[in-house]
């Protein structure tokens, strides 16, 4: 209650949520049954809470929200803007402005993993607001409410059951649930000469609950990120250099009450099936994360095109125990990445923008048991139980332009993505290997209709195509094949995802803009779904209302 009576406190100050954050969410919000959405084209946020040293398993096929012609101006790349280094705010930020909006959510269907629900709300307020600070400084704030419901049968007991770990917790009796979370973050910088140094802060918390369960069950999660970086003009107006890094820690905890009925924990750590725990009373599971990034990027503009060369190195450790026990024993995975990207954006001629970005990121990861109990053991009697070592490769184009005359504008995105997934389990020696190639296609078209007033429509198009193989069910245990084979299989499997757009703004003359945007998708597999054995039938439908105000 605590993170909602903060949470509600802020929101009464700061109003709803930002306008271009609902209207191109590139990331989903964590829940225990979050539908992900594909790559967006911006290689790295600013925000201090985005997930470090994690490459999570997104829905396959999805698509992302539309963004585009409603947004109250083309995003531009810089130090902070493209790097997310707080230390190139005073560099990006050269005006001051403040965006509000809200956005509610639906989907629902039968295409869903063992850890989704069968129908998902979620409702989004929030706000963000930049500035410049006197001559030398600029500071930016974001805040962000999220109610969310899943119903049908859901079993995840925690915030990331699809991240890149392979520790997952499953009840195997489903429930509904109900689940609040909030995000306040802020940054500011500032220029000493040609240098220019930034610190950012936030902190994030989520609350979980069943709905009339009779073996409730809550899951709760908080924990802060801050950062800070350093940028150095090295020509005026022309060349940047700059370093950076951050750190941020969540502690979650998940608990289970048998009020009603019995019910049976699932604790994975690999594909083995692990010994159920029949739950008569209380069940508590911790877990404990902590990561950090390091990275530097150069950035500069040059006969009209600006750019950023970035990379960076990222860390993870997780610590997952059981709370009945003093000094609990705990399973820790440990996760090391490396993200290198390049994003690039100019003018063609007049009004027309371009932009194009690539990025690549590796991960390696390792599971390990809790040490022998005890101390004269071979430590080769206990070894890693569980390898990953994943890649992705985005590449997107992007272009908007007038369209003849009469207030036209049109804006397309082409997106491709390659996704390699190479996750093996030491203790029974089988491997899945999935590579995914996903290409996806979304343009909008507006119209000035003068008055201030304007509209949108828009259409998108994706499609993922997998190769590789996965372990067969039949030579595995029950419990993979009900909560592990499903996921696997569906990321074997083609989809197809067709969008839909529409939108209208009206400006006004003081530099007010209101806005407002429905967006539906719809997401079938491929063909070859009935050569894998356990993809699910049917598909998946969404759609999502969203709106908001730009003061400028």
């Amino acid at each position: 209650m605590l993170v909602r009576t903060v949470a509600m406190s802020v929101v009464v100050g700061a109003s709803a949520f930002a306008a271009q954050s609902v209207a191109a969410q590139a990331r989903p919000t964590a829940g225990p049954t979050t539908i992900g959405a594909a790559p967006g084209s911006r290689l790295h946020s600013w925000s201090v809470l985005a997930p470090l040293a994690d490459l999570p398993r997104e829905f396959p096929g999805w698509m992302p929200v539309f963004g585009g012609l409603l947004d109250d101006a083309p995003r531009g790349v810089g130090p902070f803007e493209t790097a997310g280094n707080p230390g190139g705010l005073p560099f990006d930020i050269v005006d001051s402005r403040a965006s509000f909006g809200m956005s509610t959510e639906r989907s629902s269907g039968d295409y869903r993993r063992p850890f989704d629900a069968v129908r998902e709300s979620r409702t989004r307020a929030g706000a963000v607001g930049r500035q410049r600070l006197g001559r030398t400084g600029a500071g930016i704030g974001s805040v962000m409410v999220e109610n969310s419901g899943y119903r049908g049968d859901v079993h995840s007991e925690g915030a990331r059951p699809y991240s890149s770990s392979p520790y997952a917790v499953a009840d195997t009796f489903g429930s509904d649930l109900d689940q609040f979370s909030a995000r306040l973050e802020a940054a500011g910088g500032w220029r000493l000469g040609a240098w220019g140094v930034g610190v950012a802060a936030g902190f994030q918390g989520q609350e979980t609950r069943t709905v009339a369960s009779p073996v409730p069950r809550r899951m709760r999660s908080a924990g802060p990120g801050v950062g800070g970086g350093i940028v150095r003009e090295l020509i005026a107006d022309r060349l940047q250099a700059g370093v950076s890094g951050h750190w941020q820690s969540l502690k979650e905890t998940v608990e289970v009450y048998t009020v009603a009925a019995a019910t049976q924990i699932l604790q994975f750590g690999a594909y083995i099936d692990p010994p159920p725990a029949v739950v008569t009373s209380r069940y508590h599971r911790g877990i404990e994360r902590e990561a950090w990034t390091l990275g530097a990027a150069l950035s500069g503009t040059e006969q009209g095109v600006d750019w950023v060369l970035q990379g960076r190195r990222t860390g993870a450790d997780e610590r997952h125990y059981n709370e009945q026990s003093n000094d609990p024993r705990s399973d820790l995975w440990r996760a090391n990445g490396l993200s290198l990207g390049l994003a690039t954006t100019g003018r063609l001629s007049g009004a027309a923008r371009w932009s194009a970005s690539i990025g690549w990121t590796a991960l390696d990861g390792e599971a390990e048991p809790p040490p022998p109990v005890d101390p004269d053991a071979d430590p080769i009697d206990d070894p890693v139980t569980f390898r990953v070592d994943e890649r992705q490769l985005v590449g997107s184009v992007g272009l908007r332009a007038p369209l003849g005359g009469d207030g036209w504008v049109v804006a397309g995105t082409l997106t491709m993505v390659s996704e390699v997934r190479d996750r093996r389990d030491e203790i029974v020696r089988v491997t899945s290997h999935i590579d995914v190639r996903t290409v996806g296609l979304a343009t909008e078209v507006a119209r000035d209709l003068g008055g201030g007033w304007g509209v949108v429509v828009g259409g998108s198009a994706l499609s993922a195509q997998p190769v590789g193989g996965i372990p067969t069910p039949d030579a595995m245990g029950p419990a993979y094949r009900r909560w592990i084979g499903p996921e696997l299989a569906m990321a074997g499997t083609p989809a197809t995802t067709l969008g839909f757009t529409a939108g209208a703004r009206w400006d006004a003359d003081d530099g007010r803009r209101v806005w407002l945007r429905v967006s539906s998708a719809s997401l079938s597999p491929g063909s070859s779904a009935a050569s894998l054995p356990q993809v699910p039938e049917g598909d998946r439908q969404r759609w999502e209302l969203s709106g908001g105000v730009v003061l400028r």
